[in-house]
C-alpha cells in the first residue's frame, strides 16, 4: 500500500524548500556583492598652453629664444608628464622656424628623466635626383584635443597638430605646397599609457620641379622620408646626459640602465612601423616602406629615417603612417600632483631641440619594488 503524505508533513516539505530557496539566493547575492566593481583609473591632468611673443633662456649656456607662438597640450598620467608642442621659435640671430616636439619626464631612483624625439625634416626623391630636402620654415599650424572620455575603465583623448602651407621650394618663385597632420590617440591605462602617433601627409597642393624649373609629369615615381632623432638623459644634464642606445636595428632601438642591484632596466624604446596607407584616385591601399637607424659612440643623439617608396605624383593625394608609443610606469593613484606647467618650457632647453622636429618614442618605465 502507498503511503500517504499528511498535510501537516506536505507543509514542512514546502517550508523546508522555501528556506532552502532564499539560503541559495542569499549565497548567491553575497558571492555577487562580494566581487568589487571595476575601479576607474584617475583622470589625466590636461592642461593647454596657447602664447605669444616669450622670451626663454637655455639655463647652461645662456642663449635666449623668443617663442613667437607656443601651443601645447601637457598630459600628467601617474609619475609621467607627456608634452605635445607647436611653436614658432627665434634662437639668437637666427631666422624664425617652426618646429614640434613629443617629449616626456618620468623618475626612476629618485632620477628625473628626459626622453623625445625630434624632426629634421621631410625629403623628397624623385627622378634618381639628390634628395629635395624641405622643414617646416615658418608654416601655420593648430592644435586641437577632445575631451577625455572613458573606454571601459580606462580615459582616452585625441590630440591633433596641423602643419598647413609647408613650403618645398622656400625663397623661389615657385609654388608648392604639403600638409602635415600629426594624430596623437592617448589611452592611460594603470600601469601604462599608449600613444598612437600618425603622420598624415597631404600632397593636394604638391608640384615638383626639375632643376630647369619645368615641372614633372605625372606619373612620375617618388620617394618621401621623414627624418627623426631621438635621444634619452637626465634631465637636469643636457646633453653631458644622454643615454647611448643599448642596441638598434632598423626598425627598433631600445636605451637600458644597470639600476643599483645590477638588473638591466628598459628605459625607452622606438618601434617603426614600415607599414602605411596611401590614398589616390582608386581609394586607399596599404603599402611597405623602410626604415634605418643610427647610431654611434661620439654622437648619442640617434638618427632614424622613415621611408614611403613607390608614389605616384598626381595620382598620390595623402599617405598616412601609424607607429605607436607605449610608456610604462608606476600605479596611476588620485593623490598624483600636477607638475608645474614651467617643466614643458624647460624640455626644449633639456633636449637641445633646435629647429624642425616630429616624434615618435616608446618609454618604458618600471620601479624596482
Amino acid at each position: 500500500m502507498e503511503s500517504v503524505i499528511s498535510r501537516k508533513e506536505r507543509i514542512k516539505i514546502i517550508c523546508y524548500l522555501g528556506v532552502s530557496i532564499l539560503l541559495i539566493s542569499n549565497m548567491v547575492f553575497l558571492a555577487s556583492a562580494q566581487e568589487p566593481e571595476p575601479e576607474l583609473v584617475p583622470e589625466p591632468l590636461v592642461g593647454e598652453q596657447h602664447e605669444f611673443n616669450v622670451t626663454d633662456e637655455e639655463s647652461q649656456t645662456g642663449i635666449q629664444s623668443i617663442n613667437n607662438e607656443w601651443w601645447s597640450l601637457a598630459i600628467q598620467h601617474g609619475g609621467v608628464q607627456t608634452l605635445l608642442l607647436a611653436r614658432n621659435m627665434t634662437q639668437e640671430n637666427d631666422p624664425p622656424g617652426v618646429d614640434y616636439q613629443l617629449t616626456a619626464h618620468y623618475w626612476i631612483d629618485d632620477t628625473l628623466y628626459l626622453a623625445g624625439c625630434s624632426f629634421n625634416g621631410i625629403s623628397f626623391l624623385i627622378a634618381n635626383n639628390p634628395p629635395l630636402e624641405t622643414s617646416f620654415g615658418c608654416c601655420d599650424f593648430e592644435l586641437t584635443y577632445s575631451p577625455t572620455r572613458y573606454n571601459g575603465t580606462v580615459p582616452e583623448l585625441d590630440c591633433n597638430i596641423s602643419y598647413m602651407g609647408i613650403q618645398v621650394y622656400p625663397g623661389t618663385s615657385l609654388q608648392s605646397t604639403y600638409d602635415l597632420t600629426i594624430l596623437h590617440h592617448i589611452r592611460a591605462d594603470w600601469n601604462r599609457t599608449d600613444i598612437k602617433v600618425e603622420a598624415l601627409l597631404d600632397f593636394s597642393n604638391t608640384k615638383f620641379y626639375d632643376s630647369n624649373n619645368i615641372e614633372y609629369n605625372a606619373g612620375e615615381q617618388f620617394t618621401a622620408e621623414i627624418h627623426y632623432s631621438m635621444n634619452v638623459g637626465i634631465a637636469h644634464m643636457g646633453y653631458e646626459g644622454f643615454i647611448l642606445p643599448a642596441g638598434f636595428t632598423n626598425t627598433s632601438m631600445e636605451y637600458n640602465l644597470t639600476l643599483d642591484s645590477g638588473a638591466q632596466l628598459t628605459v625607452s624604446k622606438l618601434i617603426m612601423k614600415n607599414n602605411y596607407f596611401v590614398n589616390n584616385g582608386t581609394g586607399t591601399h596599404e603599402m611597405m616602406g623602410y626604415s634605418v637607424m643610427s647610431c654611434n659612440l661620439n654622437n648619442p643623439i640617434a638618427q632614424i629615417i622613415h621611408g614611403f617608396p613607390n608614389l605616384t605624383y598626381k595620382d598620390t593625394l595623402s599617405l598616412q603612417s601609424d607607429p605607436e608609443v607605449t610608456i610604462f610606469h608606476d600605479r596611476v593613484t588620485s593623490n598624483d600632483i600636477p607638475a608645474q606647467v614651467e617643466i614643458w618650457k624647460l624640455a626644449s632647453a633639456i633636449v637641445l631641440i633646435v629647429g624642425i622636429s616630429i616624434a615618435v618614442l616608446l618609454i618604458r618605465k618600471h620601479r624596482r619594488k
